[in-house]
Parts: structure tokens; C-alpha cells; sequence
């Protein structure tokens, strides 16, 4: 699993850059600009997790409303018993503090 971004390599199992926070990729491009998908991708950032369905659908209405783009990772929360994963919200870096800012506004925290 490799970083977008940065570039580094981690053990699969690893879901997210400790780093720069954004998703890892199988592989990164050969040698060459990046792809929109990519540099958008490389460009992301946690911003909330939860374990909460009802959380995910209220947070995915406020930001298609804002037109705000997104990626939940693990939004069908894997894992079993105490081995659950939270979803974890991904916006640009750019949109960061206003998704923020609009969750606690929304009494999400």
C-alpha cells in the first residue's frame, strides 16, 4: 500500500497515510502527471469518523446539499465484535474547516 502524496510504503491492513491522512493506494502511477481522480485523492483529508448510520446519512445530505465533494472509508463499518471500524469522513484539504465548522454547527462532534 502506497501514499498518494507522499509517497510512502505500508504493511497491507494499513487503510490511511499516518502522515498526510489521505486513503493509500495499491499502487502508485508510473512516471507522469497525475490523473484528476489522483491529485484529488492525494489531496484529502480525515475529518470526522463514527460508527453511526445515522451520522453518515445526515453528514452525506448536508454536503451534497453544499455541493461539497467527499469519501467515506469504511462506511459499511468492517470488522466483527470489538474489531469494528469507525467510517471515516475524507474532504479536500480546502473544504476541511468549513466541513468542520458545519458539523458542529449541525451538533456533530
Amino acid at each position: 500500500m502506497y501514499c498518494p502524496s507522499c509517497k510512502a510504503e505500508y504493511k497491507t491492513g494499513i487503510a490511511h497515510c499516518p502522515d498526510c491522512g489521505v486513503p493509500l493506494v495499491d499502487e502508485l502511477p508510473v512516471d507522469g502527471p497525475m490523473t484528476p481522480e489522483e491529485e484529488e485523492a492525494a489531496s484529502l483529508v480525515e475529518v470526522f469518523s463514527t460508527y453511526s448510520q445515522g451520522d453518515l446519512l445526515l453528514i452525506k445530505a448536508l454536503l451534497d446539499a453544499e455541493g461539497i465533494v467527499y469519501h467515506f472509508q469504511g462506511e459499511l463499518f468492517g470488522g466483527s465484535g470489538v474489531f469494528i471500524t469507525p467510517a471515516a469522513l475524507f474532504v479536500a484539504k480546502g473544504d476541511a474547516e468549513r466541513v468542520r465548522e458545519m458539523l458542529r454547527d449541525h451538533g456533530i462532534d
